[in-house]
């Protein structure tokens, strides 16, 4: 089984030197209004690694077949000649959930910074102008997906030099930030989430009211005794609304969880669909001064710290 899980600690371990120790707060970290933890102590450093990171990155898509038939394509970015020949290693896995009508290329930069420091990120993404709901999204692509994950001849398959999965962690943004909030504690399924970063999630609002097929990931969160990671924007809109925000999952969260705002930052700045698409979300969201570059390697490197360490070597 090659290596063993620890073959990737050498970059990770310099990314985190450089994040504690070479990097200054102040000029260095000036988008970043508010950085705390809720039991008062500092559990992780978002302070940027380098990115990219140490390797190339390679894409690529593959179909995910459900038991009760049909299938779905999944994106993967994954970094290169990880093995450096020594036949296979185990790579740690995030599941990305995107935003809602978003597409998975809207969240390149980020998480090709997330796999070019030796993680494997997976994404699907939901049929366009589709309303489903967070239940049945579970159910059709979440439990597959995760069964094609730990499956033999699932994601390993598709990884060239990997040949087990280390660990998996949830990320996503928007309504996606609720999915993994939820895949992270909800006792239906029974999978090995690790750990949980959220960005700028939304777990209701008026046009996403709580019912049961749209549970409360905030209850569930708080229910689960769990910790998270969380990054919110400090423009506020109806596409992120204070009766369901960031600041709802991390009171919810447990002590040890770690929260970062992002100043000059809408909720639809953390995507980035192109120029067009962007005006329109802009539009609708409102828009700070921040860069969408900035903002995806800052979240980039934030959500390595946290999965670093919650998850790796937690």
């Amino acid at each position: 089984m090659g290596q063993g899980p620890r073959w990737h600690a050498l970059p990770i371990i310099l990314g985190l030197l450089v994040g504690v120790f070479g990097i200054e707060y102040g000029e260095g970290r000036h988008m970043l209004t508010t950085e705390r933890s809720n039991d008062d102590s500092k559990t992780s450093d978002s302070s940027p690694w380098n990115m990219p990171g140490a390797y190339q990155v390679g894409e690529r898509e593959a179909q995910v077949r459900r038991a009760s038939g049909g299938s779905f394509t999944v994106y993967i970015k994954y970094p290169k000649d990880v093995d450096r020949g020594n036949g296979g290693v185990a790579l740690p896995v995030v599941v990305f959930f995107n935003g809602f009508q978003s597409r998975y290329s809207w969240y390149s930069r980020m998480l090709q910074g997330v796999a070019s420091w030796g993680f494997v990120a997976v994404q699907y993404q939901l049929p366009a102008l589709s309303l489903i709901n967070v239940k049945d999204e579970l159910d059709r692509y979440y439990d597959p997906l995760m069964r094609w994950i730990e499956a033999s001849d699932g994601l390993v398959g598709e990884v060239p030099g990997m040949d087990a999965v280390e660990a998996v962690v949830s990320a996503g943004h928007s309504r996606g930030g609720k999915v993994a909030s939820l895949v992270f504690t909800l006792t239906d399924y029974s999978y090995p989430i690790q750990a949980a970063w959220l960005i700028d999630p939304v777990d209701s609002s008026m046009f996403a009211p709580i019912s049961e097929n749209n549970p409360s990931a905030v209850a569930s969160l708080r229910k689960s005794g769990k910790k998270i990671g969380v990054a919110g924007a400090s423009v506020l809109s109806s596409c992120n609304p204070v009766e369901g925000n960031y600041e709802k999952f991390f009171a919810a969260g447990a002590a040890g969880s770690w929260e970062i705002v992002m100043n000059g930052t809408s909720h639809s700045q953390f995507a980035d669909g192109g120029a067009a698409t962007n005006a329109v979300q802009d539009g609708l969201c409102g828009r700070g001064n921040a860069t969408r570059a900035y903002i995806a390697d800052t979240m980039a490197t934030s959500m390595l710290s946290w999965f670093v360490d919650n998850a790796i070597f937690g």
